[in-house]
């Protein structure tokens, strides 16, 4: 049975902004063709606030095959555990 590889890409910048959508998406893009990609974002308030915006964004990862997970950001260091089996 062949099993796909899982990537985990971790961006500080939010991908709701236009920077992260032209690097992060863009390459995000072209490795979600062949392994399950799982993004992990940290986005700005206003960006979040905006509920249409949002769902757009999020509607158009879920069809490349993304799986977005976006966490309000904050100027504030933070520490990030993955355990991968």
């Amino acid at each position: 049975m062949h099993q796909s590889k899982n990537i985990i890409y971790i961006s500080y910048d939010g991908v709701m902004e236009p920077l992260g959508q032209s690097q992060v998406i863009g390459y995000l893009n072209k490795i979600a063709e062949n392994y399950n990609c799982y993004l992990i974002s940290f986005e700005k308030y206003q960006d979040l606030a905006n509920k249409d915006k949002f769902s757009q964004f999020k509607n158009f990862l879920q069809g490349k095959n993304i799986h977005w997970a976006p966490l309000r950001y904050h100027k504030k260091s933070f520490l990030l555990f993955l355990i991968c089996s």
